[in-house]
C-alpha cells in the first residue's frame, strides 16, 4: 500500500494565499482610485471654474432667500404695539394671527420637503415659497382687519415652510464638502434676517412715513424685495450639466 500511495511534493510556487478581506478591500479601492485619477480631467478648467462660482453664487442667494425668510417671519412680532394702537387688535386678537400662521407652518413643512425631493427642484420650490410671503406681505400692509391679517399671515407661513427643507436639500445636493459650515452660514443669514427686521421694523412701527403708518412700510419693503428677489433666482443659480454634457 505505501508503494501505491502516489507521493505530494509540495511547491511554494503552486500555493495561493487568498487575500484576508481589508487587504483584498484596500488593493481593490486603489485600482478604482488609480482608475478615477486616470479620468478625472473630464471638464475644462474653464468649465470647472464656472461650475465653482456658479455654485458659490446660488449658495449667496440661497443665504440672502434665507435672511429674507427670517425678515418676513418678525415682521408680526415686531409690529405688536402697533398693530395694538393703529388697528386697535388686543393682545387675544394678535395671538390668533400668530396662531394662524404656526399651524399652516407646522403643517405645510412636510409638504415642502416632499415636494422638494419628489416633483420639483429645490430652488423652484424656494422660489414659489419667497413669492408667497412676499405677496402675503403685500396683502398685511394693506388690511385693516382681523379676518384678511389672518389670512395673509398664514400664507405667509405657508411660504416661510419651504425655507427650512429646501436649504437642507440644496446644501446636501450641491455641496461636496463642508457640509458644517454651510449649515452654519445657512443659520447665521437666518437669524441676521430676523435681527435686521427687529430692529428696523420695531424702530419704524409707530411712525408717519410718508403719511404712511410705519409697520405698513415695513411690510411693503419686505414684500418688494422678496418678489424681486424671486424673479432674480431662476437667473443666477447653479444648474446641473446633464449626463451626456459631460
Amino acid at each position: 500500500p505505501q508503494a501505491l500511495r502516489p507521493t505530494m511534493q509540495w511547491d511554494p510556487e503552486d500555493s495561493i494565499v487568498p487575500l484576508s478581506p481589508p487587504i483584498a478591500s484596500r488593493a481593490v479601492s486603489a485600482r478604482y482610485e488609480g482608475e478615477e485619477e486616470e479620468r478625472a480631467p473630464l471638464l475644462k478648467p474653464e468649465a470647472l471654474k464656472e461650475r465653482e462660482e456658479s455654485l458659490e453664487r446660488t449658495f449667496a442667494l440661497l443665504g440672502v432667500g434665507v435672511a429674507l425668510s427670517g425678515c418676513a417671519d418678525q415682521l408680526l412680532p415686531a409690529s405688536y404695539k402697533a398693530l395694538e394702537s393703529d388697528l386697535h387688535f388686543s393682545p387675544q386678537y394678535l395671538g390668533l394671527i400668530t396662531l394662524c400662521e404656526t399651524l399652516a407652518f407646522a403643517l405645510t413643512s412636510p409638504v415642502w420637503g416632499r415636494t422638494a425631493d419628489a416633483h420639483y427642484p429645490p430652488l423652484t420650490v424656494l422660489l414659489l415659497g419667497c413669492l408667497m410671503w412676499g405677496l402675503s406681505s403685500g396683502m398685511a400692509a394693506a388690511v385693516s382687519t382681523l379676518a384678511p391679517m389672518m389670512v395673509s399671515r398664514a400664507i405667509l407661513g405657508v411660504g416661510l415652510a419651504a425655507v427650512n427643507p429646501v436649504a437642507q436639500c440644496v446644501v446636501g445636493e450641491y455641496a461636496e464638502k463642508e457640509l458644517g459650515r454651510m449649515f452654519g452660514w445657512i443659520h447665521f443669514t437666518q437669524v441676521v434676517g430676523r435681527l435686521v427686521s427687529q430692529i428696523c421694523t420695531t424702530s419704524i412701527s409707530n411712525r408717519v412715513i410718508l403719511g404712511i403708518c410705519g409697520w405698513r412700510v415695513a411690510h411693503f419693503a419686505v414684500a418688494i424685495v422678496s418678489i424681486l428677489f424671486a424673479m432674480c433666482l431662476p437667473l443666477n443659480t447653479y444648474k446641473p450639466m446633464s449626463e451626456e454634457t459631460q
